[in-house]
């Protein structure tokens, strides 16, 4: 099948031209070997896209992607201190949405420069898996 040679495939734009849409998109779609990748390649994780100021770091916080967010907050190189174009750092963001694993872990990240507290990391995954004492009755 032949392509007529005036019709472009033209693609819509999605705000990221020139900017590091890899690590952007990888946040947003929680795709880490996405971030990994871009990262290897040499990539900013800083970046912040050119319509709103948003990093993957608010991506992550927006979507309340714990794992994102982990995995964000364990490179060296992470600012969590960026504010968007709204003047809003991932913390606020993560705030307004309401996810409140990733509410915990970046206060923690803010206080200790750790992502992750290794004691209660697996109390909140048991949390969030509904188990057996989530379907005990309960008495009135």
């Amino acid at each position: 099948m032949t392509r007529h040679p005036l019709k472009k495939n033209v693609r819509k734009d999605s705000g990221f031209k020139g900017v590091n849409a890899d690590i952007i998109r990888g946040a947003m779609h929680n795709d880490i070997s996405e971030v990994r990748a871009a990262l290897e390649n040499g990539k900013n994780i800083n970046e912040q896209d050119r319509i709103h100021g948003l990093t993957a770091l608010h991506h992550a916080a927006v979507r309340g992607n714990y794992s994102m967010t982990t995995y964000l907050l364990t490179q060296a190189e992470i600012d969590i201190s960026l504010k968007d174009r709204w003047g809003r750092d991932p913390l606020d963001v993560a705030i307004l949405t309401g996810c409140q694993p990733v509410i915990d872990q970046m206060f923690r990240f803010r206080e200790t420069g750790e992502s992750e507290d290794p004691e209660t990391s697996a109390e909140r995954v048991a949390d969030m898996v509904p188990g057996p004492a989530s379907f005990r009755r309960r008495e009135p």
